[in-house]
């Protein structure tokens, strides 16, 4: 099932330094292995923003709130997720 999420990301302003660096860099190593597996989909970011969207592929809601939970920023992470269906458009030629 695929899963459009919208992750608006909410650093507090007390992490810094080495603190912040670590953190990202585990964090894009966790998105790079998810990318790699196939469970992220597609991936955007929002211009002027630090929001991210993505299309994840999960076998349900559970599964995928399970993902969610794997990204070492999770805690500062709020998401917005939107169950996604096929459209009729998608089966006709170009």
């Amino acid at each position: 099932m695929e899963f459009l999420a919208e992750v608006h990301v909410n650093l507090p302003g007390s992490l810094q330094g080495e603190e912040l660096e670590d953190l990202r860099t585990r964090e894009r190593a966790r998105g790079k292995e998810l990318w790699r597996a196939g469970v992220i989909k597609r991936i955007w970011k929002i211009p002027g923003k630090k929001d991210v969207l993505a299309v994840y592929e999960a076998a349900d809601a559970t599964a995928l709130q399970e993902t969610f939970e794997t990204f070492p920023m999770y805690p500062y992470l709020d998401i917005d997720v939107y169950p996604l269906a096929g459209h009729a458009l998608e089966k006709e030629p170009r």
